[in-house]
């Protein structure tokens, strides 16, 4: 599966090094510059968000104050120099979903209309009311039916997000998640790897091995107030995972596991990703990652969802 692509958004032009992130919490901006063959991380800034900007939802939700979303881009705007005019856009795993999905020799005007009506028989979504975009998996198994990675999110929210950055002067070209942006961060190792992005209201599971994300999870879960019984729940998801990967991909033998999240959560994730999903588990580090001219301060795990959208190419 080539994961350097857009999944949502106009996908008309080349991807600048301007990059936004959106969550419940936080609006993120980092710049990079091409150095020779790295990336160079120039600037990152961030403000936090009005408390319950956002309504709630499995998929997230709409703005509830639009105009205090656009006060707090602006006041970011403001502290940029040069001024962005063109950017990427970062959601959250829970806000943009993945799914993969098989078309077939499905007719290329029909698309996105078999797409959704697939996607109501995979999805407990209201689908009318989701932007659906999909790109083809690019498989090694050339007789195999075609397959395509589908991207969804509410379109309401993804529209009032590009229309007030629009209205503030930034024009939106690419939206894509964290977990397809850490996976286009990483470096073309051969290995079979596992990362583990943590987030406030969840965790997401990538396997990639030689630049192809092989599966991508996401687990909705309130990771703040974590206790016994949510970490059961998550010993079993892995389990389970470690199951799957192992049936479907026996010729593979996981490496390491990366974890992506705040140094806080280490001490209760690094044991238990060990031990369920059979591999020695190490934070995520700029050895792990596609040559980067590392000149920022902030964490990898801050920073990796920033670096794999800058580095990502739209077809």
């Amino acid at each position: 599966m080539e994961i350097f692509r857009a999944i949502l958004g106009t996908g008309s032009v080349p991807v600048p090094p301007h990059v936004f992130e959106v969550s419940q919490t936080t609006l993120r901006y980092a710049r990079f510059e091409q150095e020779n063959r790295s990336l160079e991380g120039r600037f990152f800034c961030q403000v936090e968000l009005p408390e319950d900007l956002f309504q709630s939802g499995a998929l997230g939700g709409p703005l509830r104050h639009v105009e205090a979303f656009e006060n707090a881009l602006r006041d970011l705007l403001s502290e940029l120099e040069p001024t962005v005019e063109k950017a990427s856009l970062l959601l959250p795993d829970s806000w943009l979903r993945t799914v993969v999905i098989e078309v077939g020799d499905a007719p290329r005007g029909k698309l996105e209309e078999i797409l959704r009506w697939k996607l109501k028989k995979l999805v407990p979504y209201r689908v009318d009311g989701l932007r659906v975009r999909g790109v083809e998996v690019d498989d090694e198994d050339k007789k195999a039916p075609s397959r395509m990675l589908v991207g969804f999110a509410i379109e309401q929210l993804v529209a009032e997000l590009e229309n007030a950055f629009q209205r503030c002067g930034v024009r939106i070209g690419m939206v894509t998640n964290r977990s397809l942006a850490v996976a286009s961060a990483l470096n073309g190792e051969e290995t079979l790897r596992s990362v583990v992005l943590l987030g406030v209201d969840g965790y997401s599971l990538i396997f990639v091995a030689a630049k192809r994300a092989l599966m991508l999870r996401h687990k909705a879960l309130d990771l703040i107030h974590m206790d016994a019984g949510r970490e059961a729940l998550v010993r079993r998801d892995l389990r389970i995972t470690r199951g799957y990967l192992e049936r479907e991909f026996p010729l593979l033998q996981l490496e390491r596991n990366l974890l992506c999240g705040p140094p806080e959560a280490h001490e209760t994730w690094m044991p238990m990703i060990e031990e369920c999903l059979g591999a020695p588990s190490v934070k995520l580090n700029e050895d792990d990652l596609r040559p980067t001219a590392a000149s920022l301060e902030e964490p990898w795990h801050v920073m990796a969802p920033l670096l794999g959208a800058a580095g990502m190419e739209v077809s």
